[in-house]
Parts: C-alpha cells; sequence; structure tokens
C-alpha cells in the first residue's frame, strides 16, 4: 500500500483505526465530489470546496483558482464537452 507522504507525521498523533477512518471520509468526500461533477451538478460539486480553496486542472497548474465562489463560477462556465472529459488519479488508490 503506497504510503502518504503526511502519514508519517499522523502515525504519531493518531491511531491505526483513527487512520483508518480519516482515510475512509476522504475517499467518500472525494466520491462524493466526483458524483457531483458526473451529474452536473457543478455547483454543488464547487460546495466540496472550503471557502478559501483553490484548485488547478491538470492541463493547466499554473493557472490556479482561489476561493469557492471563484471555483464555482469557473465550474460553471466550462464548456459541456470539457466535464465530459475529466479525469482523477490517485495515489495509492486499488482499482475496484
Amino acid at each position: 500500500m503506497a504510503q502518504c507522504h503526511t502519514e508519517k507525521y499522523m502515525s504519531k498523533v493518531v491511531s491505526r483505526a483513527e487512520r483508518a477512518e480519516i482515510k475512509h471520509a476522504c475517499e467518500q468526500l472525494v466520491y462524493a465530489y466526483s458524483r457531483a461533477l458526473d451529474l452536473g451538478d457543478l455547483s454543488g460539486a464547487a460546495d466540496f470546496f472550503a471557502e478559501n480553496g483553490s484548485i488547478a486542472r491538470p492541463m493547466t497548474p499554473d493557472q490556479v483558482v482561489h476561493g469557492r465562489e471563484t471555483i464555482r463560477a469557473s465550474l460553471l462556465t466550462r464548456p459541456k464537452e470539457r466535464l465530459e472529459s475529466i479525469q482523477m488519479k490517485f495515489a495509492g488508490a486499488k482499482p475496484a
């Protein structure tokens, strides 16, 4: 299993069971975000970001979008054909 770069720090703070709970909660969050995108609920997808969150697309990593409302506006103006080609990569994820 791949080790997250922060896992070495977390192991000193939380138990193995707590770490598993945190990992599961994060996975569920990613799945829910992806589901919102899949359903075309772009405003809902933006709600998954913190008010001061940021995002950079893989094709334009130097163009960082800051703030939930700016992210929302960016998602809502994204052409439909671009939404259908979104790919996500997960470090250490196992195929289902």
